[in-house]
């Protein structure tokens, strides 16, 4: 059974930007605590064989703190379209689809405790590949910086659009 894509998930009463039948974009933005593991983590490439080790499942379970935090974030803005996505996805799915008429731009700003941290650009596809069931749709920018005060965090903007923008 094919999924619907969010183009029919961001209809008017869920966009507030939207005018009548022409939407235009929407945004998501939060912040997402990261000092329980320490730096945000860089995507990782594994096996199936893999997925068990100490490091895959702390890499798992940073992908699903990036996912709860986003739902979190979409409950502040507007329940229906987290109630669409969870039905649409489920709890253990990417919630956001991009489309040829759907296209999404993504922040990240990763902000790490010290300098012994993973290339940010691999922390943005962490980002990534945690909140989007298809990105090839997506576009992006990416900044990072260093917190005083030893805590890291992870800023993230979602907006979505039509390709004709």
């Amino acid at each position: 059974m094919d999924k619907p894509d969010l183009k029919y998930l961001l209809m008017p009463a869920f966009t507030p930007h939207s005018a009548a039948h022409n939407m235009k974009s929407y945004t998501v933005n939060f912040i997402v605590d990261t000092t329980q593991f320490g730096n945000p983590m860089a995507k990782l490439k594994m096996t199936g064989k893999q997925f068990f080790l100490p490091k895959a499942q702390k890499y798992v379970a940073f992908k699903s703190h990036i996912l709860v935090n986003c739902l979190r974030a979409l409950d502040d803005h507007d329940p229906g379209i987290k109630a669409a996505c969870l039905r649409t996805y489920g709890i253990h799915g990417a919630p956001f689809h991009t489309t040829k008429d759907l296209h999404a731009h993504l922040v990240v700003k990763s902000m790490f405790k010290n300098n012994a941290h993973a290339d940010p650009e691999n922390v943005y596809g962490t980002i990534a590949d945690s909140l989007f069931k298809s990105d090839k749709y997506l576009r992006g920018e990416i900044d990072f910086g260093y917190n005083k005060d030893k805590t890291s965090h992870v800023e993230v903007e979602v907006t979505f659009f039509d390709a004709q923008i």
